[in-house]
């Protein structure tokens, strides 16, 4: 968002799906904790020797964890109503 308030936008629709596509790679680099140079790097060298696109997200992700989140009650079993 701040990147097109400040930037002018973009002049063709190539352009805009010019930043779609790196304002999105760049997110998910940062999420995953990747270096965006490098991958931007390894794409380029990817396309030039004909080989294919290299993922953005490690290969090596843990898996997620089986248990419920804390915060979700509806995870746990609601103990019998008890009427007194």
């Amino acid at each position: 968002m701040l990147w097109r308030k400040t930037s002018n936008g973009t002049q063709t629709p190539e352009g805009e799906r010019f930043v779609e596509r790196i304002l999105s790679i760049s997110q998910t680099c940062r999420l995953n904790q990747q270096p965006l140079h490098a991958y931007l790097i390894d794409v380029h060298d990817a396309r030039l020797t004909g080989q294919p696109i290299p993922s953005p997200i490690p290969a090596t992700r843990a898996p997620p964890d089986p248990r419920p989140y804390p915060g979700d009650l509806n995870a746990y079993p609601r103990p019998p109503c008890v009427a007194h």
